[in-house]
């Protein structure tokens, strides 16, 4: 392999131009002892971000991005996660050999995260106006009513209306995407030197989403604040990245500038990510192409590329041993053997896509709705103070005479701002609100008001993927079990042998390995709950 890649260009020891730089990860490698070995979740991941910049990194589900963002902040769970080599240096310091107390001056104030999971990473018990302001109560030294000025301030940057009021109401009384707000004007009120984003724009609606993301953008220009957004959006990548790190199972595949990555990829994982993005330029009920196979076992993981098992141009010295990241082409690294063929030929050069993509595939849709929803409403009490020792009380319409239907194979989107009653549409229908007028009519029943075994027989035949997965999952059960239960509710499996198979069959099917039906809900990534 040496005599390729001295054939093909030179090998990073460094893949970044020289320049000072804020954060430097240098060879970083972060492992996690469970019962079954050792889990490599980060191998030797090298990048560097400077004053102003806004860098990228990602990749599927479990590569290890959220990992590698928890180790700069030192916030690995322990005692089972490790960092076992490398070195994290912020302004010149080591942040590895940094006691606990100096740490703890740094996070929050030099350096602050957007967590992945705004419901679990607000505390329930805390009013919203309390956790924005405890940083700068501890940070800043702000006297309580400046710090209230400023968290009023901070909600109005991130478009929540009627801040003074919403300071003291607590994290359930917000939508999903209005509690993402909160977690980014809690990032953003010491005004850090480093804020790392883990998927910022995941729960917010596209009107907000930009807003958001100018505003981060912005504040990286004027204020020097870098910036290092973990996500799975490839078009927030596109438009607001500077540079990007595309990881694959614990390894940084390819590193380069945002332009380049897209414009022309060196790794085959690359392309393939690029080909599995929805475009609007193509014809609707096109196949989305996708790539073949799963990410390998980080508990026993190949000797040679980590993507050769499911590269369409892998050469037998790729699985022989692992390439490094080489830069092929100017600030543009790549850890892919065929690399310089790669930037010859391009991606359709190296058999990795079609010239000619499939047509669109025809669609069934039955003429018989399945579900009719006519003019539902749902209307919530919210108590607004005191008013002459009386409690004083408003009503929030949050679904106000909704109508529409679905058929059977027909995929309908319900889209709108955050905090517009998406979500509780899907509530109402679910029978997890009770409606305050209107009718829903399911496969011919009025199940409006339906209770005892009409209710449990509807919610047999209607599912829900909740929209915070980590705050839907029980955490005193494993995965395993909470997938069979439903199954043996219902008994739709004989036993508890057959549920376990029909378990490892449905995790197989969605990406994930047996053995994570041991694990409980926090020892998975964000992308793995979901």
């Amino acid at each position: 392999m040496s005599a390729v890649l001295q054939s093909t260009g030179r090998v990073a020891a460094s893949p970044a131009a020289a320049g000072e730089w804020l954060l430097e990860v240098e060879n970083l490698h972060v492992h996690f002892v469970t019962s079954r070995g050792v889990v490599r979740a980060v191998e030797g991941i090298s990048y560097r971000v400077r004053a102003g910049e806004v860098v990228a990194l990602v990749g599927e589900s479990g590569c290890g991005k959220s990992v590698s963002s928890l180790a700069i902040m030192r916030l690995l769970a322990q005692p089972a996660g490790r960092i076992v080599a490398g070195r994290i240096r912020f302004q010149g310091r080591d942040l590895l050999k940094l006691s606990d107390e100096q740490m703890r001056e740094i996070r929050g104030r030099d350096i602050a995260m957007i967590f992945q999971e705004p419901m679990t990473s607000l505390n329930p018990v805390l009013t919203i106006g309390f956790q924005i302001m405890e940083p700068l109560l501890i940070h800043l030294g702000m006297d309580e009513r400046a710090a209230r000025r400023r968290a009023v301030e901070l909600l109005k940057l991130v478009g929540i209306p009627d801040p003074e009021r919403r300071l003291d109401q607590y994290p359930h009384q917000f939508s999903g995407g209005m509690r993402q707000r909160v977690m980014i004007a809690i990032g953003l009120s010491c005004n850090p030197k480093l804020l790392i984003a883990d998927e910022p724009t995941t729960a917010l609606d596209v009107t907000i989403q930009a807003q958001i993301l100018k505003l981060m953008k912005d504040l990286s220009r004027e204020l020097g604040i870098a910036l290092v957004v973990i996500t799975h959006n490839l078009g927030v990548v596109a438009r607001y990245a500077d540079r990007v790190n595309v990881m694959y199972s614990a390894r940084l595949a390819e590193q380069g500038t945002a332009r380049e990555i897209f414009s022309k990829p060196l790794h085959p994982y690359t392309s393939g990510l690029l080909r599995s993005v929805p475009r609007l330029d193509q014809p609707r009920g096109r196949k989305l192409e996708t790539i073949e196979g799963m990410p390998p076992n980080l508990l026993d993981p190949p000797l040679g590329c980590r993507f050769a098992p499911r590269c369409p141009a892998r050469l037998d010295v790729c699985i022989a041993s692992a390439p490094p990241l080489v830069e092929f082409e100017r600030e543009h690294w790549s850890a892919c053997v065929r690399g310089a063929e790669m930037a010859r030929v391009g991606a359709t050069g190296l058999g990795l896509q079609s010239a000619k993509p499939l047509p669109p595939q025809p669609k069934a849709i039955a003429p018989e709705p399945l579900l009719k929803v006519h003019d539902l409403r749902t209307y919530f009490a919210v108590g607004t103070g005191m008013r002459l020792l009386k409690a004083k009380h408003a009503e929030v319409r949050a679904v106000d005479g909704l109508s529409f239907e679905i058929r059977r194979g027909e995929t309908v989107g319900l889209v709108g701002e955050s905090g517009c009653g998406k979500t509780t549409v899907g509530r109402t229908l679910l029978r997890l609100e009770e409606p305050t007028s209107g009718q829903v009519i399911f496969d011919g029943a009025d199940v409006t008001h339906a209770v005892g075994a009409q209710l449990k027989s509807y919610r047999r035949h209607i599912q829900v993927i909740f929209q915070d997965p980590y705050s839907s999952l029980n955490p005193r059960m494993t995965i395993g079990q909470i997938i069979a239960e439903p199954m043996l509710v219902y008994k739709l499996e004989p036993d508890h042998k057959a549920a376990q198979r029909k378990v490892v069959a449905l995790l197989t099917q969605v990406g994930l390995f047996e053995y994570m039906a041991e694990r409980y809900p926090h020892e998975l990534s964000g992308g793995q709950r979901q």
